[in-house]
């Protein structure tokens, strides 16, 4: 029998390295910003977590990353099969040759899925456009709305809000971005921190993990472990065999599992 886990990756099994604490001095380098600069590291407690689950079976990332920002991790040895963006992208497991393929089945799903959506999700973002500049009394805060794309078609849109926002507006922003894009039955909110993202409610990591257990068990049977830290990776952890969660994540403090 062969066991797989399914893995997020970030405040998971790896961190940015502004959360990083004074007290923490043991840290791992493990990732790079799009500028070549160090920003992605394992702590000790990371490094031992993620060894714990290498035990357990086969690492498959499921991820927001794109492909370019799962491509600046290294020293992780991540071969096998990965889910990119959310679950619009599924890459094949690297050959001899190191090379990355996206799968092009789950490709030409997600392009059939994102071309009748198009026109809505651009008109989402044009909206979620003006939230770039937020004046609330005296004060200006910048956040950072982005249209991600990969295989040069948009797959979804985040907002970013400036760490300097306070807790109750950034909680009225979100409800917000929830009042805008309820009146597009096709999408979803994932709240990750300060970070929203919308994404098309027929692609998320979920059916990318159950369309990959479903083509592993073909060959063998399997059992399957989900590994998150968020309250949005929970339905995807949840159609594995077992779940597991680090110690002070977001699921963890509120009890998910």
């Amino acid at each position: 029998m062969k066991r797989f886990v399914f893995t997020d990756l970030d405040n998971t099994i790896v961190r940015h390295q502004s959360r990083i604490t004074t007290a923490t001095t043991q840290v791992q380098i493990v990732g790079l910003d799009e500028t070549g600069k160090p920003s992605t590291i394992m702590t000790t407690d990371d490094l031992e977590f993620f060894e714990s689950l290498k035990a357990f079976g086969t690492i498959i990332p499921t991820t927001g990353r794109s492909i370019a920002g799962y491509q600046r991790l290294h020293g992780l040895s991540l071969t096998s099969w990965a889910i990119l963006n959310h679950g619009a992208t599924i890459l094949q497991p690297r050959d001899s040759s190191d090379a990355t393929a996206v799968d092009p089945a789950w490709l030409e799903r997600t392009k059939s899925i994102m071309t009748p959506l198009l026109p809505n999700l651009l008109e989402l973002y044009q909206s979620l456009l003006t939230l770039n500049e937020v004046i609330i009394g005296n004060q200006v805060y910048s956040n950072t709305v982005k249209l991600h794309q990969e295989h040069s078609l948009p797959l979804y849109v985040s907002v970013r809000a400036t760490r300097s926002m306070p807790e109750h507006h950034l909680q009225h922003q979100r409800q917000q971005i929830l009042e805008l894009v309820s009146t597009q039955n096709a999408f979803e909110v994932l709240q990750t921190g300060r970070i929203t993202s919308i994404i098309p409610q027929s692609l998320n990591k979920k059916l990318a993990v159950l369309e990959l257990i479903q083509r592993l068990q073909k060959d063998d049977q399997i059992e399957t472990l989900g590994v998150g830290d968020a309250l949005t990776d929970l339905p995807f952890m949840q159609v594995c065999n077992w779940q597991r969660t680090p110690e002070h994540s977001e699921i963890h403090r509120l009890g998910g599992i």
